[in-house]
């Protein structure tokens, strides 16, 4: 018996790029490269909201709370395996040194050491008050409440001190962390140092229109990312900021972004909407 032609099939090039938070894999095509979105979850998954995060070793992400108690969670990248870590005061921003070493800058207190091998505390290494903190390149830069910036080391000794304009809330660094962007916590401008002797604060990039956008971050290549919150996308900023793409939007899943990490080390971007209440995971490739 033989079957009828039913004809051929053709394979059509179709993007996909609707994202769900089933931590389903997603292939957002771009205009240059193409960006997977890994993993995502909600804050109800984990049963409270997140405010700042951190990618960590094992495959782990670190998050502070931001229900208005003193503790850090970890958490797989699915938003399971829950581990609270207890603090002595309200932690305002995490960023990770190395393998083992997680800073955090707590409220009205300084920067502490946490070990996540052991997910204990450690030793402040710098009393005061702290908001934004990044590490790249056992490069540490931090912003106090009375607006200046501070480059220091892991024993606590303050290598450079540069006074600003207005109290830093947002900080990312290049891939060699001897250059910071810097902006207020919601603003329409980024501002740029760097760790040379006569380094000055200098005005970076102005959003179009006076838009604003609240969570910064920089990619492997230089470029710089930020949340455009009310737009609902991420843009991308070239190293000299004449150039933006908008690389997500609300098309890949996007919605009230506000807060950027990047992973220099995998090249992956932690997207987290305080706003939605949601996580999520994109691959740069």
């Amino acid at each position: 018996m033989s079957l009828p032609n039913l004809g051929s099939l053709t394979v059509a090039n179709a993007s996909i790029t609707s994202l769900d938070f089933q931590s389903q894999l997603h292939l957002v095509r771009k205009r240059k490269g193409n960006i997977v979105c890994l993993d995502s979850f909600n804050f109800d998954d984990i049963g409270c909201a997140v405010g700042s995060g951190c990618f960590i070793t094992g495959g782990k992400l670190l998050f502070t709370n931001f229900d208005g108690k003193n503790s850090l969670h970890i958490l797989d990248r699915n938003g399971l395996g829950l581990i609270i870590i207890e603090l002595d005061g309200y932690p305002m921003d995490v960023a990770t040194y190395n393998s083992t070493i997680v800073l955090v800058t707590i409220r009205y207190r300084g920067i502490q050491i946490i070990n996540v091998d052991t997910n204990m505390c450690g030793r402040y290494i710098y009393l005061g008050h702290f908001y934004a903190i990044q590490c790249e390149n056992r490069n540490i830069w931090t912003s106090t409440g009375e607006a200046t910036i501070y480059r220091i080391d892991i024993e606590g000794h303050l290598l450079q001190s540069f006074n600003v304009d207005f109290v830093a809330r947002q900080i990312a660094l290049n891939i060699t962390g001897e250059h910071m962007f810097y902006s207020a916590l919601t603003s329409d401008k980024i501002y740029t140092l760097s760790k040379s002797k006569d380094a000055k604060q200098a005005l970076f990039y102005t959003c179009l229109d006076k838009n604003t956008f609240h969570g910064l971050a920089v990619d492997c290549n230089g470029k710089i990312l930020i949340a455009d919150t009310n737009s609902n996308c991420i843009r991308s900023i070239s190293e000299d900021g004449k150039n933006v793409e908008t690389i997500l939007s609300i098309d890949d899943g996007i919605s009230k972004p506000d807060h950027l990490q990047f992973n220099s080390t995998t090249n992956e971007l932690l997207v987290l909407s305080v706003a939605k209440g949601s996580i999520q995971i994109y691959k740069l490739i």
